[in-house]
């Protein structure tokens, strides 16, 4: 029962996270969006990561979150488009699993 529930309801809940911290950082210039099938992935898209020591802080600001989600892979891109990003692919439990 509660593994059913959690496959229904982690997607949607990956969806909204990443609505959610698109609002926020959007006075920060940076894009968030997730993708990919149940919302798996999410891309942070801003020019400031352009630097590693930016991409560096916000993924410690964020993997606890961002695991607890259990997306399967967070990426930071410094422009919209751009052919290079930083990825980290996850390892997270399923979203049937309790």
């Amino acid at each position: 029962m509660v593994s059913k529930v959690q496959t229904k309801e982690f997607p949607q809940l990956r969806k909204a996270y990443a609505e959610a911290a698109d609002k926020i950082m959007w006075e920060s210039n940076i894009d968030v969006k997730a993708s990919g099938k149940g919302y798996s992935r999410i891309m942070f898209t801003g020019g400031s990561f352009a630097s590693n020591r930016n991409i560096k802080e916000t993924y410690v600001a964020l993997i606890d979150i961002i695991k607890m989600l259990r997306f399967k892979q967070l990426n930071f891109q410094w422009r919209k488009g751009a052919s290079e990003y930083t990825s980290y692919d996850l390892k997270p439990r399923k979203d049937s699993d309790v």
